[in-house]
């Protein structure tokens, strides 16, 4: 009979506690216009930006590595960064300093320089946050 509580952190031995954010990198993942109106919009995106702000303003004070992805779905569609929708959202942009990496694929980590950089910079922990991560992260 298996125990349905183990998980594959159990299992390897990585524990549950979550990485702290000072001894960490932030990605922001996805925090588009899109996700504000039209077809793309979420349930609840104005108070998960306003959280997502709360988490980088954090990460600001800690001076801390900040990386924003934002899907580059090319001209016509939602992720169009050379429109309004496809531009990452005011409230949560990037400053100078911050690292912006563009993907055309859902997954952060498909043909972008994300790994190569959190690599270079010698980054062990990375916090998420942002908008269809269930998707952008693999």
């Amino acid at each position: 009979m298996s125990n349905t509580n183990t998980t594959l952190r159990d299992i390897t031995g990585l524990g549950h506690e979550p990485a702290r954010l000072s001894e960490a990198a932030l990605i922001m993942i996805d925090c588009q216009n899109t996700y504000r109106k039209g077809v793309m919009q979420l349930t609840g995106v104005e108070e998960a930006l306003q959280e997502a702000l709360a988490l980088l303003t954090r990460a600001r004070r800690l001076q801390i590595p900040i990386f924003h992805i934002q899907h580059d779905g090319g001209p016509g569609s939602p992720y169009d960064l050379t429109t309004e929708l496809g531009q990452i959202a005011e409230e949560v942009a990037p400053q100078d300093g911050e690292y912006v990496i563009s993907k055309s694929f859902p997954n952060s980590f498909v043909q972008t320089e994300l790994d190569d950089k959190l690599r270079a910079l010698n980054i062990e922990h990375i916090v998420l946050a942002g908008f269809m991560t269930h998707m952008c992260v693999n």
